[in-house]
C-alpha cells in the first residue's frame, strides 16, 4: 500500500462511504489484521500530512551540512591521537597497550551515553542534542589538555565520549526526520563522508602538532573546533523533530524528566538484533585496519616522523570517503529499483547493496593488506592500496544500516538510530582493547585473517533478513497493534470483563 494511493482517498464524514476506501483502511482498522510497518508509516504520513515537506530542499540540504560538520570535529581530534600515542605513553610512564584499553573506556561511555542524550534529544529536540553533545565536547577538550595524570586522562575521555560520538545518534535522527525514506542512505552518506575527512585529515594535523610542539595542543584544538560547531549548531540549526514535549510546555515550565524505556524498546524487536549482531561483526575489521596502524608500520618502514606516520591514516581515509558517498546512492538506487520489482517500498531491500562488499570485497582485500605486511611483499605500495579499498568496502555497510534502523522502525523513530550507536560502541569497546593485543600474539596476517572471517559473519543476519526481515517486522507490529487496542478498551472501561488494567499495563482477564 503507497503514501500516494492513500493520500489520494479522502472521505467524507457525510457521504457514503466507498469502496476504495474501505479496502484502503481496511487493514489499518481491522483488529484481526497485523499491520505492517508500511501501512503505519503511511498512517503516519497521512496525519502529519507529510512530515518531510516542512523544509525546503536548500533547507535540508543545509541542515545535512552542519550534521556533517559536528560528525566531523570528533574523528578528526580521536584519529588525530593515534600518532601520539607514544608521546602520550611515554609522558604518563605506561605502554602503548594501556593507553589503548583507556579508548575502550571511551567506547563504553559512548554507549551508555545515549541513555542521556537520547532522552533529551526526544524531550527537548534534536537542536538541544547537538549542543548538548558539542558542550560537553569542547569542555572536555580543556580537561585533557590540562590532565596532570592517567587518571584523570581517562575520565576526561570519558567525557568527551559524550559530546563525541553521541552527535552521531542525534545527527542521523534529525537526516531521519527531514529527508524521505528513498532519500536517505544519500545523506546519510554524505553526513558520514564528514566522518572520513575527520579521519583522514586527523593523524596528519596530530603528526604535525606532536613533531612541532606538545600532544596537548591536539586538546586545545578539541575545544576550539567544539566551540565552532557548537556555535555553527545554534546559529544555523532549526528544530526538526514537530511536537517536542518542550515545544508544549507550558508558561514558566522548562525542567522535563528525561526517559529511556523508549531507547530500550528496540531491542526487543528481532530485526534490530540481528543487524546489530552484523554491526558489531563489521566493526572488528574496522579497528583491526585503523587501530594498529602506528605501531605495525612504525616497524615496518622504518619510520620515526610522526607526520609520515600520519599520513598512513589518509588512503583508508580516502577509501572510506567515497565509500559513504557510493554506499549512500548504492542503497537508495537498490530501493528504487525493488520498488519497481515489487511495485511497493520494504526496508530490508536497502541491504541487499551490502552483500557483496560485506561477503568477498572486503575479507579479500583486508588478507592481502595483512599478509602483504606479515611476508614483506609489495613494497609500500601494496598495503596502501590494499587499505583504501578496504576501508572503501566497508563504508558502504554503514549508510544502509543506519538508513535502516530508522527506516524499519518508524514508530521508535530516532531512538532506533540511538539503539544503533549504544551497540556500536559497547562493541567498539571489545574489538579496541583486543586488536593490538591479538596482532601482538599471533601477528597481523593471522589477525587479518581472522577479521575477514568475522566481516564474511556480518553479512549473515543481513541475508537473513533481506528473505524474511519483513515478516517478522509485520508479526512484531501485528503484535504491538493488538495490545494498542487492548489498552485503549481498558482505558475506556477499566471494568471490561476481557481486559483488566493493572499496574503494567492491560492485562487478559482469566476465563
Amino acid at each position: 500500500m503507497t503514501e500516494e494511493k492513500l493520500a489520494s482517498t479522502t472521505i467524507n464524514p457525510t457521504d457514503t462511504v466507498s469502496n476504495t476506501a474501505v479496502s484502503n483502511t481496511a487493514v489499518l482498522t481491522c483488529p484481526d489484521t497485523p499491520a505492517s510497518s508500511a501501512d503505519l508509516e503511511s498512517l503516519v504520513s497521512l496525519s502529519d500530512k507529510d512530515p518531510y515537506s516542512r523544509f525546503p530542499f536548500r533547507q535540508k540540504c543545509i541542515f545535512t551540512l552542519v550534521v556533517a560538520c559536528v560528525f566531523f570535529q570528533p574523528f578528526l581530534v580521536a584519529y588525530g591521537l593515534m600518532p601520539a600515542l607514544d608521546k602520550i605513553a611515554e609522558e604518563f610512564n605506561v605502554s602503548d597497550t594501556v593507553v589503548i584499553i583507556g579508548n575502550a573506556l571511551f567506547y563504553i561511555v559512548q554507549g551508555l551515553s545515549v541513555f542521556f542524550v537520547g532522552p533529551v534529544c526526544e524531550t527537548y529536540g534534536r537542536k538541544a542534542g547537538l549542543l548538548t553533545c558539542c558542550f560537553f565536547f569542547c569542555v572536555s577538550g580543556i580537561g585533557l589538555a590540562l590532565s596532570p595524570n592517567l587518571a584523570c586522562y581517562y575520565v576526561f575521555r570519558a567525557m568527551s565520549a559524550v559530546g563525541g560520538n553521541s552527535t552521531f545518534s542525534v545527527g542521523v535522527a534529525v537526516i531521519s526526520d527531514i529527508w524521505k525514506p528513498e532519500q536517505r542512505s544519500k545523506a546519510v552518506g554524505c553526513c558520514l563522508a564528514g566522518t572520513q575527512i575527520g579521519s583522514s585529515l586527523g593523524p596528519v594535523l596530530g603528526g604535525l602538532i606532536v613533531m612541532k610542539s606538545n600532544w596537548r595542543n591536539i586538546f586545545w584544538m578539541q575545544c576550539g573546533i567544539g566551540g565552532l560547531a557548537m556555535t555553527i549548531v545554534a546559529v544555523v540549526m532549526r528544530e526538526t523533530k514537530p511536537n517536542t514535549p518542550f515545544s508544549q510546555r507550558k508558561p514558566g515550565q522548562w525542567f522535563f524528566p528525561l526517559h529511556c524505556t523508549h531507547i530500550l524498546k528496540g531491542f526487543a524487536k528481532k530485526h534490530i538484533m540481528m543487524v546489530t549482531v552484523s554491526l558489531i561483526f563489521a566493526l572488528y575489521i574496522n579497528e583491526t585496519l585503523i587501530v594498529p596502524i602506528a605501531a605495525i608500520m612504525k616497524p615496518r618502514f622504518n619510520l620515526e616522523n610522526e607526520l609520515i606516520l600520519g599520513l598512513f591514516y589518509v588512503p583508508q581515509g580516502i577509501g572510506y570517503f567515497f565509500g559513504c558517498l557510493f554506499g549512500g546512492w548504492y542503497a537508495d538506487y537498490q530501493v528504487k529499483k525493488w520498488v519497481k520489482i515489487k511495485g511497493r517500498r520494504v526496508p530490508e531491500d536497502r541491504l541487499r547493496s551490502v552483500i557483496i562488499f560485506t561477503l568477498i570485497t572486503g575479507p579479500l582485500f583486508m588478507m592481502l593488506y595483512g599478509w602483504s605486511l606479515k611476508k614483506e611483499f609489495g613494497g609500500m605500495a601494496l598495503p596502501i592500496v590494499a587499505m583504501l579499498l578496504t576501508g572503501f568496502s566497508l563504508s558502504i555497510y554503514y549508510p544502509s544500516v543506519n538508513a535502516y534502523y530508522a527506516d524499519s522502525t518508524p514508530d521508535l523513530g530516532g531512538a532506533a538510530v540511538m539503539i544503533n550507536y549504544s551497540a556500536r560502541n559497547v562493541g567498539s569497546c571489545v574489538t579496541a582493547a583486543s586488536t593490538l593485543t591479538a596482532i601482538n600474539n599471533i601477528g597481523i596476517g593471522w589477525a587479518a585473517t581472522i577479521a575477514a572471517i568475522v566481516c564474511i559473519f556480518a553479512a549473515l543476519p543481513l541475508l537473513f533478513l533481506i528473505y524474511r526481515g519483513e515478516g517478522i517486522r509485520e508479526a512484531e507490529y501485528g503484535r504491538t497493534k493488538v495490545l494498542l487496542e487492548e489498552k485503549e478498551k481498558a482505558e475506556e472501561d477499566p471494568c471490561n470483563k476481557n481486559v483488566c488494567v493493572g499496574e503494567y499495563g492491560p492485562m487478559r482477564a482469566e476465563a
